[in-house]
């Protein structure tokens, strides 16, 4: 029981700040988010480049855009930005930066889904 409260049930007041904790989390996560999808636009770029110049596909613009070097930096880069905007943001504009940039990377990796995986249909069904 507290010593200043006559409610025996009472929580114990909370030391620290753990919504700014979460704020700052939040923010990682969505880091960490671009930084692996840049990695696996990578990976995925260098091992289908070589099956798609081997059949001498004519790719969308969307799969070149994906496969070109360019798109690994600027997903690399989204990454490191966030990182170093939110060093300066309060914390409720982390969490919305945060917000924002994970559902641009979902709606970034549904994108690069389709640019490199309706090629490979496409190649498939030709091969068939």
């Amino acid at each position: 029981m507290h010593e200043d409260s006559p409610n025996p049930y009472e929580a114990p007041a909370s030391r620290g700040q753990p919504a700014a904790f979460t704020f700052k989390l939040s923010i990682v996560v969505a880091s960490m988010v671009w930084a692996t999808l840049a990695l696996a636009i990578w990976f995925a770029g260098s091992a289908l480049t070589p099956l798609f110049r081997e059949f001498d596909m004519k790719l969308p613009l969307l799969t070149r855009m994906m496969l070109h070097p360019g798109s690994t930096l600027a997903t690399a880069a989204v990454a490191v930005v966030l990182a170093l905007a939110a060093m300066n943001a309060t914390p409720r504009q982390r969490y919305a930066m945060a917000i924002v940039s994970l559902g641009l990377a979902v709606l970034f990796i549904l994108a690069a889904a389709f640019a490199l995986l309706s090629p490979l249909v496409i190649l498939i069904e030709g091969l068939s």
